[in-house]
């Protein structure tokens, strides 16, 4: 038995048996050695990826497809806009590349673009009260809109941009020119054929950022206009001419904004809109807007203040939508008015209303470009104001030619009074037209001279079937008396 176990062929293994715990210990440390240096490797790869990602974008030609790589690292909540004015050809793309009308009404969130067609134009409001107005043969994409940074990426036409004064930064993107606000009105031409960018600024001004083997910036004032020139790589700064400035798509913008700044009922003006405020800490995506609201009323002379409470959370803010009808919505039925009021606030006044007109108003939840929950119906019908009290015209007498292209010229006589405060042009593509507007198909022009009895309207569309009347204003937001209502085929 004991000479037998020295000839054993197979001998314990003695390292495994007397000192395993030295074998494990190092196969340990190769493991971790290999992970470290897999991660290494790793964070090597992202950093180069990160460096060529940064380049590309801010030298892709059309910027479409990286624009929303500079925003989105944004926690803050998003906002939405609606097509309130609608000439013509208005389309949005499809997921699926193809493309499908667009109605007035409809709305438009972070992602989507939108083109029009041959004498075509479009208006969009955003929820922070800013205007993106599309001339025709126009493409952009609406590359981001949050409550902190807007970015409108335009890939062909002209776009004009009246921005909200807030917190939140409104860029504009055409090739490899950045546009940042830093004032209110200006208006970016993008020419792909030519790539070429014009920047026109009608107030305030814009900085201007191109990007090409050098990166090159300046600053245009009001009445100013810059270029970038794709080709040869040259950024100019020059004044608007006159007939620059009195071209017919500007005049139109021209005759949008004297309507904004006059009547709160299409947007209101800024005095009356609180401007979002980011919050000390940004809302989180998913972070719920949920509860109940309850509504109060308060009417006066042309006006109705409203207060809330909330039981609940709305982190994206509020709408607070206003009609004729009862129970008014969002996104806006035919008549509907609508704001965007920031999370912190809990009453709004509405002014510019008709005195003994009844009113009915709601405030809702928001979220996203939707109402989450509704407030209850309030009405309300605002007073007289001392304003309109006074000698006024009892009658105004109307007359429209157009003898010139996408023009019309209006000549009025009044009777029974005076137009102390001036008047109020107003036109729509559908009959009746009125003051306030209604849902932004009616459009009004004022001035603020009552020895005025004819005015020449520009920018105008060719073909189309124009409805005008005259109103003697009363400088409060109401109209004393109205022409009679004049229709005309523009020449």
């Amino acid at each position: 038995m004991d000479d037998a176990i020295p000839k054993s062929p197979v001998p314990a293994p003695e390292p495994t048996i007397t000192t395993p715990t030295p074998p494990k210990k190092g196969k340990k440390l190769y493991i971790i050695s290999i992970l470290v240096v897999l991660l290494l490797v790793l964070i090597f790869l992202a950093g180069i990826f990160l460096g060529k990602t940064f380049l590309s974008q801010d030298n892709q030609p059309d910027g479409k497809e990286n624009s929303d790589s500079v925003i989105t690292e944004t926690k803050n909540y998003k906002l939405a806009g609606v097509l309130v004015i609608k000439e013509g050809t208005v389309e949005i793309e499809n997921t699926d590349g193809t493309w499908k009308s667009l109605d007035k009404g409809q709305k438009i969130i972070g992602g989507d673009q939108i083109r029009t067609g041959a004498e075509s134009k479009a208006v969009f409001e955003i929820d922070d009260g800013s205007s993106v107005r599309f001339d025709e043969n126009t493409e952009a994409q609406f590359s981001a809109l949050t409550d902190s940074v807007i970015l409108i990426t335009q890939l062909q036409g002209r776009v004009y941009h009246r921005v909200q004064p807030g917190a939140l930064v409104y860029n504009v993107k055409s090739l490899n020119v950045l546009a940042t606000a830093l004032g209110t009105k200006f208006s970016v031409t993008s020419n792909a054929e030519e790539e070429s960018t014009e920047i026109a600024v009608f107030e305030n001004s814009v900085q201007i950022t191109a990007k090409g083997e050098e990166t090159q910036s300046d600053t245009a004032g009001k009445g100013e206009k810059a270029t970038y020139d794709n080709k040869s790589e040259k950024l100019a700064t020059s004044e608007l001419s006159t007939s620059e400035q009195n071209e017919n798509f500007y005049e139109w913008n021209k005759i949008l904004d004297e309507d904004k700044e006059q009547s709160s009922n299409v947007t209101p003006t800024t005095t009356s809109v609180p401007t979002p405020k980011p919050t000390t800490k940004p809302a989180e995506s998913g972070q719920p807007a949920s509860g109940s609201l309850t509504l109060s009323a308060t009417a006066g002379a042309g006006k109705v203040t409203l207060n809330w409470t909330l039981t609940g959370s709305s982190p994206y803010g509020f709408k607070v939508v206003s009609s004729r009808n009862s129970d008014p919505t969002y996104p806006a039925r035919e008549g509907d008015q609508a704001v965007f009021i920031s999370s912190d606030n809990r009453s709004y006044t509405w002014s510019g209303l008709n005195a003994g007109t009844t009113y009915h108003f709601r405030v809702g939840i928001y979220n996203s470009g939707k109402i989450v929950s509704y407030s209850n119906d309030v009405t309300a019908t605002p007073t007289q104001g001392e304003s309109t009290s006074g000698n006024y015209a009892t009658s105004v007498n109307l007359n429209v030619e157009s003898s010139t292209t996408a023009q019309a010229k209006l000549t009025w006589t009044i009777s029974g009074g005076s137009a102390p405060k001036g008047f109020k042009l107003i036109y729509s593509q559908n009959p009746g037209p009125t003051y306030p507007p209604r849902n932004g198909e009616d459009l009004g022009r004022y001035e603020n001279r009552p020895e005025l009895r004819d005015y020449p309207w520009t920018g105008l569309t060719s073909g189309t079937t124009y409805y005008f009347r005259v109103g003697v204003y009363d400088g409060a937001g109401h109209i004393v008396t109205y022409s009679n209502e004049v229709s005309i085929v523009i020449k």
